[in-house]
């Protein structure tokens, strides 16, 4: 009887610690955020890499799709990276995903935070925005915007670098010629956006106006200024 206790124990204790190390390498975690629910996906793969991306689950489907499509695009390359360059001992590479959402009238803008380390002097960042129209269930880019202000982009340059031209660290020689260049009325300079409550607010990649160590940037517009 002893024995057969000693068995059961033992078997419990295995699946106990099999479900606990399965956990530690994948796991998901939903909990309610503002008007969204965030999801969390954590993976620890034979210190190949790390894996942490939280991203918002929203009630309307396009939206859904588009983000997680953005996100697994990105995964698969990291991934493919990370199997072609297998790491060193005690070495592994990260992905990492945060985000920010803002409400605005029937506006939803979803702001992806990437952040990769596949090696080199420091991680790669970037920048991926969604703006989602509820009544018209579409998400809009800068051309949509273009056609309600067609100088909008002209609007946007001057604003931007009369604000961050006001700030001392970007009046270095360098710096200031980065971000002239970085803030010329292009598509491009100015594809990343959200909607929000207080304006358009415009976000820039590192290295798009400034050097690394600056980060990213982003200035917030009231509407009023913009003719939107």
């Amino acid at each position: 009887m002893k024995k057969t206790y000693l068995i059961i124990l033992f078997l419990i204790i295995s699946i106990t610690s099999i479900f606990v190390i399965y956990t530690y390498k994948s796991t998901n975690l939903t909990k309610y955020v503002n008007n969204t629910y965030s999801k969390m996906n954590s993976i620890d793969e034979n210190n190949k890499y790390k894996i942490q991306i939280y991203f918002p689950i929203t009630k309307y489907k396009l939206l859904n799709i588009a983000i997680k499509k953005e996100i697994d695009k990105n995964l698969k390359e990291f991934k493919k990276y990370s199997l072609e360059f297998p790491v060193k001992e005690d070495f592994y590479y990260t992905f990492y995903v945060l985000y920010d959402e803002y409400y605005y009238q029937n506006y939803i803008s979803i702001v992806l935070y990437f952040e990769e380390f596949t090696g080199g002097a420091h991680p790669i960042h970037f920048i991926k925005t969604f703006v989602y129209d509820k009544e018209t269930n579409k998400l809009l880019t800068i051309d949509n915007l273009l056609t309600q202000n067609k100088n909008l982009l002209n609007e946007l340059s001057t604003i931007v670098r009369k604000e961050l031209l006001k700030i001392p660290k970007y009046q270095d020689p360098i710096v200031k010629s980065m971000l002239l260049d970085g803030t010329k009325p292009t598509k491009e300079n100015f594809s990343k956006f959200a909607l929000t409550k207080d304006g358009l607010k415009v976000y820039f990649d590192y290295y798009q106006i400034a050097p690394y160590y600056y980060g990213n940037s982003e200035l917030t517009i009231p509407y009023k200024d913009l003719n939107l």
